[in-house]
């Protein structure tokens, strides 16, 4: 078994933080694929996710911000940037938050639903 996580959902807007001094917001889709990550003046990677719409569903995964950049409000400013390349205003948001995670999205008003289990096999 992986860690656990949590599957959770959000309603109404998000607001889009002001980027901190010294990072380089960058977001790019394809076909129905957004990707969004935060550099540094040196191009570092301080912060990454992803995003796909698909069947009235918007799916955030693979939000990662780097150790040495958390508590600057990156892990905000990713999200509202992908949450804004929504097209459907009745897509329901969800993710599977780890428990790093959870108090961040429960602070943008994010919701648990249940908790949320992977396996795998070797």
């Amino acid at each position: 078994m992986l860690p656990g996580g949590f599957f959770m959902t959000q309603e109404g807007s998000l607001h889009a933080p002001a980027l901190p001094a010294g990072y380089r917001l960058e977001v790019a889709t394809s076909q129905a694929i957004t990707m969004a990550r935060i550099v540094t003046g040196e191009g570092t990677v301080a912060a990454s996710g992803h995003a796909v719409e698909h069947a009235r569903v918007f799916v955030f995964d693979r939000i990662v911000t780097e150790a040495a950049h958390r508590r600057r409000g990156l892990g905000r400013v990713l999200i509202a940037a992908l949450a804004a390349r929504q097209r459907s205003g009745s897509a329901r948001r969800v993710l599977v938050a780890t428990e790093d995670g959870l108090k961040l999205y429960a602070s943008l008003g994010w919701q648990v639903q249940s908790p949320y289990s992977t396996a795998t096999m070797t």
